[in-house]
């Protein structure tokens, strides 16, 4: 374990060093400030103008328009933010709260002139400017009321009078700038704080460091000492935070995350760009022109993302995707968030029509995350969709998942990943022994191997799996994993195939040799119907009117059978997990294993069309 954590501090010492070479950081980054507001993603009041008439053409910014006018509407009458941190540790919805109003009222004031909205978005920011704090010890908290207070200053700073822009940018600067320079500092001592953002190379960095440069940008020209030096600590931090996209747009914590995480590293790109003509080299570090392949390759054809590590089933509307295809000229991104959008305000800004259409591959594979997805087609709901997941359980947000998949076909998730459990559970983030006693944490709350199942996490907490073999072809595409190090003590050796032949079925293979004769476990969770035959050699799924066939094939002693998505008699039995109603467990139980190949195939009511013939992985 030692070891492995040494190895892991190498890592990253190396790359803040590789990262130092490729980011300049000037000695007065505002050197070319522009005096005038806006300057944060917009550059002038010409261009909320140029909105309103795009909307009288073009559909899309026309029910960006009413859309963001009804949400504005609605917000008039709802109750004043207030200081409220009901679990004891988050001001975040609040912020979060705060931070929509923000975007929605003064968008809704500048394409109306409605002095409304602007008098009901300063109710909202007086009340925050009264608040005790923004919660620094959570600093997400305080980076995303930063934000807010930074937009509100800057689009309609010529709406506020005097006094008013005085209570905003104090707040800027005592709530957030210098809380979050206490951090740049290193001034925060460990219990004050959960992460410690400037050294970070998660989700925390991005957010944090936007928040914290908009703040500093919106008031620049009044306050440039300070502002110099957030700019200034935020593009040496950053870079370890956009380090995780390369080399090929790949991100552990998951789609769910690489939503957040990229909403606040544009809109930190974006607001550079905006306000200092430049992003300081931020966009071309490696990955980041072909990130949102990610998103488009781990979402299933239902439009739903794997939700490996902590996630929640939301699709990917992030309109980031619309900066992303205009700033590295990609309309397959254009084309899929506009299918899916939620016509925001920033939909409305980064909107950007491609006539021009482009394509990724129908299967991909992202080499340093060690995650992969197979499918029969782009653009057909009904088509077949495998996620993979490899990786490493140390990377952040992650779970004992290794080897675990998802499987869709015919517009339904048939095997399914539960995402995250809720945060608020005791010590939920605790990786010293709390977390990995939860059940959707746990490698049995996946689709996945458990050998030997005990008090002990089931899986080993630093393995790794590596996709060691990738391959798409017309009639067969398959990915293999390299399971030994997810079973350390356990295995003398395990790989896992996924293989989508002919694009009409799925066979997922596991090839094992253990230490010693063990017990173990293969599972994948559905919120289907399951229905076992006679033998347990098969299992018909049903849902919604449809069905799937799943097959054991190999081994010749081996049945299905059907258990509850819940803990294992030999688990830690930990309080608050969630039920999982609705939800049921394919499982296979095999005892005295010394050596296995399991071999299911799965594939549309009547069977795979051809014989599925058990071949050695090494064969495939």
């Amino acid at each position: 374990m030692l070891r492995n954590i040494v190895q892991s501090l190498i890592v990253l010492l190396f790359f803040i060093q590789s990262i130092k070479a490729q980011i300049n950081v000037p000695e007065n980054p505002l050197a070319n400030l522009q005096k005038y507001h806006p300057r944060l993603l917009l550059k002038s009041f010409d261009e909320f103008d140029d909105l309103n008439k795009k909307a009288l053409t073009d559909e899309f910014i026309m029910d960006c328009r009413k859309n963001i006018l009804l949400n504005a509407d609605s917000i008039l009458s709802a109750p004043v933010c207030k200081y409220e941190i009901p679990d004891g540790l988050r001001l975040l919805t609040m912020s979060r709260l705060v931070l929509n109003r923000t975007y929605v009222l003064s968008m809704a004031y500048r394409l109306t002139k409605n002095k409304k909205y602007a008098e009901r978005l300063w109710k909202d920011l007086l009340s925050a400017s009264q608040f005790p704090d923004w919660n620094p010890y959570h600093f997400l908290d305080d980076a995303e009321m930063t934000h807010a207070f930074a937009i509100g200053y800057d689009w309609l700073f010529d709406v506020w009078n005097t006094d008013q822009k005085k209570v905003i940018k104090q707040a800027i600067l005592d709530k957030g700038l210098s809380r979050g320079l206490l951090y740049y500092d290193k001034l925060v001592p460990d219990k004050g704080m959960i992460v410690n953002f400037p050294l970070s190379n998660s989700n925390w960095n991005s957010v944090c460091n936007a928040g914290m440069s908009m703040g500093a940008l919106a008031i620049a020209d009044e306050e440039p000492l300070v502002a110099s030096k957030i700019i200034k600590n935020a593009l040496k931090s950053i870079p370890l935070a956009l380090e995780a996209f390369a080399p090929d747009g790949g991100f552990a914590e998951g789609p769910g995350y690489w939503s957040y995480s990229m909403k606040y590293n544009v809109a930190l790109m974006a607001s550079l760009e905006s306000a200092l003509g430049t992003d300081f080299g931020l966009s071309e570090m490696p990955g980041l022109s072909v990130t949102g392949n990610f998103v488009l390759a781990m979402s299933g054809a239902t439009g739903y993302p794997y939700t490996y590590a902590d996630a929640w089933l939301e699709k990917v509307d992030n309109p980031v995707l619309f900066w992303l295809s205009k700033k590295y000229n990609n309309p397959l991104y254009f084309s899929y968030l506009k299918s899916v959008s939620t016509k925001s305000v920033l939909d409305m800004i980064w909107y950007n029509p491609h006539s021009q259409q482009n394509s990724i591959p129908l299967d991909n594979s992202f080499s340093k995350i060690n995650v992969a997805s197979l499918r029969s087609a782009w653009n057909d709901k009904n088509a077949w969709f495998v996620g993979i997941k490899g990786g490493y359980n140390q990377d952040n947000h992650s779970h004992l998942d290794l080897g675990s998949f998802i499987l869709e076909r015919n517009d339904i998730r048939w095997f399914t990943d539960f995402g995250a459990e809720s945060y608020n559970v005791p010590s939920y983030f605790d990786k010293n022994k709390t977390r990995w006693t939860y059940y959707r944490v746990r490698a049995e709350g996946h689709n996945t191997l458990v050998i030997n199942p005990d008090q002990n996490p089931d899986q080993n907490l630093f393995g790794r799996a590596p996709i060691t073999f990738f391959k798409s072809e017309n009639n067969k595409s398959f990915a293999i994993l390299d399971l030994k190090d997810a079973y350390t003590g356990k295995v003398l050796s395990a790989q896992r195939g996924f293989a989508l032949i002919n694009k009409n079925h799925v066979v997922i293979q596991d090839e094992i040799r253990t230490e010693k004769p063990s017990e173990l476990f293969w599972f994948a969770h559905t919120p289907a119907i399951i229905s076992l035959s006679k033998n347990g050699k098969s299992a018909t799924l049903k849902k919604d009117g449809k069905f799937l066939k799943v097959e054991l094939i190999s081994p010749a002693n081996a049945k299905f059978e059907i258990m509850e998505p819940k803990l294992l008699p030999s688990s830690i039995q930990s309080e608050g997990n969630d039920k999982n109603a609705g939800f049921k467990k394919l499982s296979i139980h095999l005892t005295n294993v010394i050596e296995a190949t399991i071999t299911v195939a799965i594939s549309d009511k009547g069977g795979s069309k051809n014989k599925v013939v058990v071949k050695p992985l090494s064969k495939w």
